[in-house]
């Protein structure tokens, strides 16, 4: 960018590198400037140079995976893309090369001892940041425990230094699903609420949560499929469950924190009434005997707790529960039975 002088001074700007330019064969890969003075005698040409001008670098990075769980073999790869030329001076060599330093910011407390070129470990750290300088464009980062790390590149070259965004990759633990219930078998309608033992994680990496409840067996005559759970109260944390009719059930929990996933299941037993009725005593003559008995159909997963027969009118059984020489008329049997949920009164007439 030529300026007509003014007293004697000329000033000359470079706005481009002199990388490859071949004005000059003795020294390539740089400018000259030919001065020219003129008067009435003739013109005067001087040239003057070399002059190199050299780019400061410039560049950026890319990270494979932003989001690796411990112990689990996972690591990240850093890649970079780096643009620059530098001039050598005296031998008029243009390199192209840029040299990385590597600035990395790790949690508190953590020092990194498996930061890799490829396969060859390099450099320690303090327990805040690390510097590692390399003329290789990859890395491999292996992590040394949760948190989140910081990597910053620095691009270098004798003409000056670009440095880049600081960039994150989030390292996790693999979840450990686990949970209790408030109660676990009882009476319907029976409300339990969910207790989550399972370890939060790092900030960087919370755990999400699906809730699934199945119908794993039912009671005679009771609802035979899988309860709704809202989707609000699917995704909860410690969520709060209603099973309004008896059955067993399983409740299954799924975390996920991006990096891995772990599910636990649980088991509730929701009891109802009982289903019985007496055994069908037909009519006869005089003098007759019966022996009362008990069709126990399903207990709902509820013990009997007890039973207490009437037999009204009629004489009492004898030790094999049997009533003989009944005479003529109607009677009517009775049972009172009753588990923890609910009592029923059965009765049979003949």
């Amino acid at each position: 960018d030529s300026i007509p002088p003014q007293q004697g001074i000329h000033i000359a700007r470079f706005f481009f590198p002199s990388c490859g330019l071949t004005v000059n064969q003795t020294y390539p890969n740089s400018y000259y400037i030919e001065l020219v003075a003129e008067n009435g005698c003739g013109p005067f040409t001087s040239s003057l140079g070399p002059y190199t001008i050299s780019d400061i670098p410039s560049g950026d990075f890319q990270i494979s995976d932003t989001l690796l769980c411990l112990n689990n073999n996972d690591f990240a790869t850093l890649t970079t893309n780096d643009t620059g030329s530098f001039v050598i001076v005296p031998s008029f060599v243009c390199d192209n090369d840029v040299q990385i330093r590597w600035n990395v910011f790790t949690p508190a407390g953590v020092v990194l001892s498996n930061f890799s070129l490829g396969n060859t470990n390099f450099g320690t750290t303090t327990d805040v940041t690390g510097t590692f300088t390399t003329d290789n464009s990859q890395i491999n980062f292996y992590p040394p425990d949760t948190g989140r790390y910081g990597f910053q590149a620095v691009f270098l070259n004798g003409c000056g230094e670009h440095l880049t965004d600081t960039q994150f990759i989030c390292v996790a633990d693999v979840p450990d699903a686990s949970f209790t219930l408030s109660d676990t078998i009882g009476c319907a309608p029976l409300t339990t609420t969910v207790t989550n033992n399972s370890a939060e994680n790092v900030s960087c990496a919370q755990n999400t949560y699906l809730w699934e409840v199945d119908l794993v067996d039912h009671c005679v005559g009771g609802a035979s499929v899988d309860p709704d759970i809202s989707p609000s109260n699917a995704i909860l944390g410690a969520p709060t469950f209603t099973f309004d009719s008896a059955g067993i059930y399983e409740i299954k929990s799924t975390i996920d924190n991006g990096c891995s996933a772990d599910e636990v299941l649980g088991q509730v037993v929701v009891q109802g009434p009982l289903a019985a009725n007496i055994n069908n005593i037909p009519d006869g003559c005089s003098p007759y005997a019966i022996k009362p008995e008990l069709n126990l159909t399903d207990t709902c997963f509820a013990p009997t707790l007890y039973s207490n027969w009437s037999y009204g009118l009629l004489p009492p059984p004898n030790s094999e529960d049997s009533i003989e020489n009944i005479g003529p008329g109607s009677y009517t049997i009775s049972l009172a039975l009753g588990n923890l949920c609910d009592t029923v009164d059965l009765f049979e007439s003949f």
